[in-house]
This record gives C-alpha cells, sequence and structure tokens, in this order.
C-alpha cells in the first residue's frame, strides 16, 4: 500500500516532490547524509538554524535562509536556559565530522564552522560564523553579477 510518504527519484509533480525535493537530495552522493540527520539530533530552533545554514543557497536566496537561520538561532539564545545542554551534542558533533570529511570548498568550511559554534553551545560564535558565510555568498554574487569578471565597487 503505498502511503505518500515514500521516498522517488522520479518525478511525477504529485506529494513525492513536495516531501522529496530535489534540494534534498542534491549532492547526496558526495555528502554522507542530510541535514535532518543533524537537526533531529538538537533542539528545535538550533536544528532549525542547522537546516537553513546547510541549505543556504541551494533551495532558494541565499539571503533568505541566512536571515531564517539567524531569527532561529537568536530564537534559540532568547529561550534557552544558561544551562541547557542536551543528550544528543556528541552525536550531532560526530555527525559533523563525517561532513567535514567528505565535503570541500569555502562555503561548506563555513558552514561547518557555524554548525559546530551552535552545537557546542557558542551561540555568539555560530552568529559571527553565519555572518561570515552570509559576507562569503554577497561576495560570490558579487562577483558573479560583475562584467568581465571585475569585482563590482560598492
Amino acid at each position: 500500500m503505498e502511503t505518500g510518504m515514500e521516498t522517488s527519484s522520479r518525478n511525477d509533480g504529485g506529494i513525492r516532490d513536495a516531501l522529496n525535493p530535489p534540494y534534498y537530495r542534491e549532492g547526496l552522493q558526495t555528502r554522507p547524509m542530510e541535514c535532518i540527520d543533524i537537526a533531529r539530533l538538537l533542539p528545535f530552533d538550533l536544528g532549525s538554524a542547522v537546516k537553513y545554514v546547510w541549505r543556504m543557497g541551494m533551495k532558494g536566496p541565499w539571503r533568505e535562509d541566512l536571515g531564517k537561520a539567524r531569527w532561529y538561532l537568536r530564537d534559540y539564545i532568547r529561550h534557552r536556559s544558561q544551562e541547557e545542554t542536551f543528550p544528543c551534542r556528541v552525536a550531532a558533533l560526530a555527525r559533523l565530522d563525517q561532513v567535514d570529511e567528505v565535503m570541500a570548498g569555502q562555503p561548506w568550511r563555513l558552514r561547518l564552522a557555524v554548525m559546530r559554534a551552535m552545537v557546542r553551545g557558542r551561540c555568539d560564535l555560530a552568529l559571527t560564523a553565519l555572518e561570515r558565510l552570509g559576507a562569503w555568498f554577497a561576495d560570490r554574487e558579487a562577483k558573479e553579477d560583475a562584467p568581465d569578471g571585475e569585482c563590482k565597487e560598492g
């Protein structure tokens, strides 16, 4: 019996695509896991922030993902207790290490720096690293938009 929750690589425009869109599957050949494998180990706000950092620039406009990640991280900071720990912190860090072993390139290094800081409870460092990640995307965007490969002023 089909429930509609199965995953499929076919693109029939139905519920399967809504539950398992291409940006969930992109890069799975090179990534050892999906972001949900890490996000589900974390408190809701941190898991949501991880999701937006992980998918930044893949799903939609990167600025939107940056804003959502920033919002969830700040919401976590506002509502957490100072002594809060979560039982899966070590498991989440181990999964990030697995990602680090296979992913290369600047955006992934920056993404991992943000996510590691969040998981370690260093939200101040995570916010700083998140801004660096946003600056990387902005710089890349400016270079892509510049005529003849020159950087835009401004």
